[in-house]
């Protein structure tokens, strides 16, 4: 069986190579008519544009690599079933999980692969490329930055932001301190503390806070409030570009961002889903090769390369409906965080497996 395996094996790693080449082209090319007025107007350089999708190839590579496996191991099936090489190894008693072992054997190193991408390789990629496009293209100023897990955020040029959590989906921030300095920026001029605040049509509103007022004679007031409006004009939008986003963290920088919204009393829900994705997205490849198995040999027989392609096309948006919907429930506290980012796989890998013993159970009976 060995030169089998390697045949196997080879066939599915050429038909791999080339979906990943034509859905990461395609990825490549989508991405660049959205951003193609912001590279117009802001008169990109060829280097810039080049520099920033070079640095979004990992985060391609990583989101096309299950459907290329998808694809890969039904049209690698389908054509040796079409041959009747599959009916040859079957005839010699050889099952059709065997005869696709190296095909899941190759797909377990590819979701390996993946998750070193996400751990260490997309996470700065991501970053860099934001910052091409945010401050060198759009020539946005840099305003934010993360330390110790909190978020400081420059609003203009004299207010500064601290952040101790900021929910993304509600709009809500949580800790809020806003620095005033004096136009010297000698000192402070005021402080506002308030334990929550969120944006509406003319400022933000803050709860339960404090106003501290430094007066030019050393003297400070307090004034507190239950709820208070302020006309600043930093927009939520901002806030959301600050936030590290989980293509820029890997599995221990996320874990670490969760202990700490769970000391400070934050719902840490969301990124408990984020983090358990961070484990099994990688594993969706091995899932789609299972899911291979009965279909590609099944599709030999019913219309050969076409037949492959569209049942992976049909089972590829199949899963990642069902997988986007559970994580949706997931990020809302609907779903338990593992469920929502493992339920589609043991769905579809169950439907998988029962396809394949049933295949089992025909062959033996025939």
């Amino acid at each position: 069986m060995k030169i089998v395996d390697r045949y196997v094996l080879g066939l599915f790693l050429r038909f791999f190579a080339g979906g990943m080449a034509v859905l990461v082209t395609l990825f490549t090319v989508i991405l660049f008519f959205e951003l193609i007025g912001d590279f117009i107007n802001h008169r990109a350089g060829i280097n810039l544009i080049a520099g920033y999708f070079l640095n979004k190839l990992p985060e391609a590579m990583y989101y096309m690599a299950p459907m290329a496996v998808l694809a890969a191991a039904i049209l690698s099936l389908s054509l040796m079933s079409k041959d009747r090489e599959v009916l040859v190894l079957m005839s010699c008693g050889v099952s059709s999980l065997r005869i696709a072992l190296p095909i899941v054997a190759g797909t377990l190193a590819i979701a390996g692969l993946s998750f070193v991408d996400s751990e260490y390789v997309m996470p700065r990629a991501f970053a860099k490329s934001e910052d091409i496009l945010r401050h060198k293209v759009k020539k946005m100023p840099d305003i934010s930055s993360i330390k110790q897990n909190m978020l400081w955020v420059k609003s203009g040029d004299l207010d500064l932001w601290n952040i101790g959590f900021l929910d993304v989906e509600g709009g809500i921030l949580h800790g809020v301190n806003v620095m005033r300095f004096t136009p010297d920026r000698a000192g402070f001029e005021k402080v506002i503390t308030a334990k929550k605040g969120w944006k509406d049509a003319t400022g933000w509103i803050f709860d339960d806070g404090l106003e501290r007022d430094f007066l030019p004679g050393g003297d400070i007031t307090e004034t507190p409030f239950a709820q208070k409006h302020y006309p600043f004009t930093l927009d939520f939008k901002e806030l959301k570009h600050a936030e590290k986003m989980p293509q820029e963290m890997n599995y221990a920088e996320i874990s670490n961002y969760i202990e700490h919204i769970r000391k400070v009393g934050y719902e840490d829900i969301r990124y408990t889903v984020d983090k358990y994705i961070k484990i099994t997205f990688p594993l969706i490849s091995v899932v789609m090769a299972v899911i291979a198995i009965p279909f590609g040999l099944r599709s030999g027989r019913a219309g050969g390369a076409l037949s492959g392609v569209t049942l992976a096309a049909v089972i590829g948006f199949s899963f990642w409906f069902v997988f986007s919907m559970a994580v949706s429930l997931g990020h809302s506290g609907k779903l338990p965080p593992l469920m929502a980012a493992f339920g589609a796989h043991a769905l579809f890998l169950s439907g998988a497996v029962y396809a394949i013993l049933h295949r089992e159970r025909e062959g033996m009976a025939a």
